[in-house]
């Protein structure tokens, strides 16, 4: 008799050797393999002449044409000797290219990515037509005979004119598949691979123009409120699907929340506290993605009673393959262009559309309900108390100069300006919120509005905000106007429809002739915004944040025209006599941190933030905190205090402070009522000499913090 020993054994081996975890496991048949079909990808190479003839001498040179390129990631089986082909058709149904593809065996449990390779032998075989092309992928096996077809579609290729500025581009069309029926199928996984016991939530999506020029977040909602946020994701490079200009490219984005997981199986010794499990809540969630912090998408989806994620069936349906599941998503707002929101009728995977998909039509009244958020408040703007605080002493306007004009392109020496705007804001600021500044002319109509990269910041933390930097020399927002021009600080969230305002002030921009008489300079001024009115006003306060158990004392000034370290020194008195000094490095220092200057040189109109830092003066000292050598303690010392500042040799400041009998700052209350923010003291400064050259004496009058004078300031 026969022993059934090897019999069994065969059999407890071929059942161990079946993978069991479901999270990542791929359906698998016995007969051949799974293509995944969201992996399906066509894309054009384009070569830059075209060969009209193969046989001809020369090509038609300066005119683009195209093949076909074509990838996809496909499951085993698939034994040795098979083949896959990728068959090209004409409009026309005619043969056009039958391109054999990298294939290796693939085990039932492996995948591969298939990808066709194009070299310049193929540019005989480019094309200048467009229209509806089909194709087959097909698998071969000579040594089975079988000869199956795996995925039959049609893919649209139209064309656009490129950017007819560019000299290179005149006259030439370029060429792309229509992918706009990608933009509302998302899908939605939990990422087994990642961590299979305790897997994390994946939510991808398709966009068109390309986002990573921008910035693109992804915020996560369970009943209404906010659980995650995915502010770093980046695109799949491989899934852009053209060459060329931004509305002719479409993007995929994988949006990655470490933070949600599906469910806990791990047997470590991790708890997971920190982490928001699906099937410990059940019910409603909702993703919301904003681009350049507008809201672009929408997606909803739901948590069953069993812990899981509601699988509406689709993917299986149409055996796309693999274990995402398809998320429809609702398209908002003008960043993905003119894209034709029907696509995905008759177009879906190349031909292919989805039974039993219907793409979400809200997308009108989303935004009806975010302009009525807005348009309930006074000018679209809402006000809201206990907002995130600028700190006023940290915004700063400027005019940043560029060498072009953009209505004169071609003139050399035709300088111009647009304004540039910093601050620092105290949070909390929430994920998807957006600081923009707006700007108006000097008659008060409306300039733009810049809007600047904001990320989220907590409650009490600090943010800085800028304005986009122009770094080029030419821009269609530039202007030659001097004068007095407004702007407006807001922060917007269109997540919450908040549209609030934070400040609002002017500035005043003037110029000067650089260069000589000349006719070719004639155009060539700097521009600069006036900043006299910072010079009296001055800051002082003790420095916790680098010794909190004995801070030192810190002052502040501002100065007109570039200033010297080794020239510029404070002297500190207390009751008269010299108690410190910033010109001997061991007791003092004085660092300029801030310069607000224009593009020339250093004689150009500039203004220089200076703080002085005393070493031997603390505003007290904890039980054994330091131990200071010919010291000074504010709290034992109470009295008046005065600072002097010598420049080069020149008495060019001065100022004065007390300290009570508590042993604290006599605070004059004036950055309190100003609502100024931070930690510092309003510092009134006396300027002297003839360092600073010609300056406003009465700026501070009407112009200090941008047209927001000083309740309760005067200077000295």
């Amino acid at each position: 008799m026969r022993s059934i020993l090897p019999l069994l054994l065969c059999a407890l081996l071929c059942t161990v050797s079946i993978p069991t975890h479901p999270i990542h496991a791929y359906p698998v048949t016995a007969d051949g393999p799974t293509l995944l079909k969201r992996t399906i990808d066509i894309k054009l190479r384009r070569f830059l002449r075209y060969w009209k003839n193969p046989a001809a001498a020369e090509p038609q040179y300066n005119t683009y044409c195209w093949v076909p390129q074509i990838s996809f990631e496909a499951f085993g089986p698939v034994p040795g000797g098979s083949q896959f082909v990728a068959e090209f058709n004409l409009p026309d149904g005619k043969p056009w290219l039958s391109i054999n593809l990298p294939t290796n065996e693939i085990g039932a449990d492996d995948s591969d990515h298939i990808k066709m390779s194009v070299d310049d032998d193929m540019e005989k075989k480019a094309i200048i037509l467009t229209g509806v092309f089909p194709f087959k992928i097909l698998l071969k096996n000579p040594l089975s005979g079988t000869n199956d077809t795996l995925f039959a579609g049609t893919y649209k290729v139209s064309t656009y004119a490129p950017d007819q500025n560019i000299p290179e581009y005149k006259g030439k069309k370029e060429f792309f598949i229509e992918q706009d029926w990608r933009l509302p199928i998302g899908y939605i996984w939990l990422y087994g691979k990642d961590d299979e016991n305790v897997p994390p939530l994946n939510i991808g999506m398709w966009f068109r123009g390309n986002p990573s020029r921008g910035k693109i977040e992804a915020l996560l909602f369970y009943k209404g409120k906010q659980i995650a946020a995915c502010t770093n994701s980046y695109p799949d490079a491989e899934n852009e699907t053209a060459v060329g200009d931004d509305a002719h490219k479409w993007t995929h984005w994988p949006f990655y929340f470490p933070t949600v997981r599906g469910f806990n199986k791990d047997t470590s010794a991790n708890s997971y506290d920190s982490m928001f499990f699906l099937d410990k809540n059940p019910g409603e969630y909702e993703v919301k993605v904003l681009r350049d912090s507008k809201l672009a998408r929408t997606a909803k989806f739901t948590v069953g009673a069993d812990g899981k994620i509601v699988d509406n069936g689709i993917a299986r349906a149409n055996k796309m393959g693999g274990i995402r599941m398809v998320l429809p998503v609702t398209i908002l707002g003008n960043g993905d262009y003119d894209y034709n929101a029907q696509g995905w009728k008759a177009d879906a995977f190349y031909g292919n559309p989805l039974s039993g998909f219907t793409a979400p039509d809200g997308s009108t009244a989303t935004t009806e309900k975010n302009e009525a958020a807005v348009s309930t408040v006074t000018g679209g703007t809402q006000t809201v108390a206990g907002g995130p605080p600028i700190l006023k002493y940290s915004l700063h306007v400027r005019a940043r100069r560029m060498v072009r004009y953009w209505k004169f392109p071609e003139q050399d020496n035709y300088w111009s300006w647009i304004p540039e705007v910093s601050f620092q804001v105290l949070g909390p600021v929430a994920n998807g919120a957006q600081f923009q500044v707006d700007y108006t002319l000097p008659d008060g109509k409306p300039w733009f509005t810049a809007e600047c990269d904001t990320t989220a910041i907590a409650e009490g933390g600090l943010g800085t905000i800028t304005t986009p930097q122009q770094t080029g020399h030419m821009d269609k927002r530039a202007i030659l106007d001097t004068g007095t021009f407004g702007f407006r600080i807001r922060l917007k969230n269109e997540i919450s429809g908040m549209n609030q305002e934070l400040f609002k002030g002017k500035f005043t921009v003037k110029k000067f002739h650089v260069g000589n008489d000349l006719p070719q300079f004639k155009n060539q001024f700097e521009y600069y915004v006036d900043q006299d009115w910072m010079l009296p006003v001055g800051y002082l306060w003790l420095d916790y944040f680098t010794e909190k158990n004995a801070p030192p004392l810190k002052a502040t000034m501002w100065f007109h025209n570039e200033n010297d370290a080794t020239k510029l020194a404070a002297y500190l008195f207390y009751n008269g006599k010299q108690i410190a000094t910033t010109k001997t490095s061991s007791t003092g220092v004085a660092n300029s941190d801030k310069s607000l200057l224009t593009a020339g040189n250093d004689t150009s109109p500039r203004w220089e933030r200076w703080t002085f830092t005393w070493f031997n003066v603390r505003g007290y000292i904890l039980e054994n905190a330091v131990t200071l050598t010919n010291g000074h303690v504010l709290y034992s010392n109470p009295g008046d205090y005065e600072i002097k500042v010598i420049n080069d040799g020149e008495l060019v400041r001065t100022a004065s402070f007390s300290v009570g009998k508590d042993g604290k700052i006599v605070d004059n209350g004036i950055a309190t009522q100003n609502k100024i923010g931070g930690f510092s003291f309003i510092l009134p400064v006396k300027v002297l000499g003839t360092k600073d050259g010609q300056w406003d004496a009465n700026a501070w009058k009407d112009h200090a913090f941008y047209d927001n004078p000083l309740a309760g300031f005067t200077a000295p």
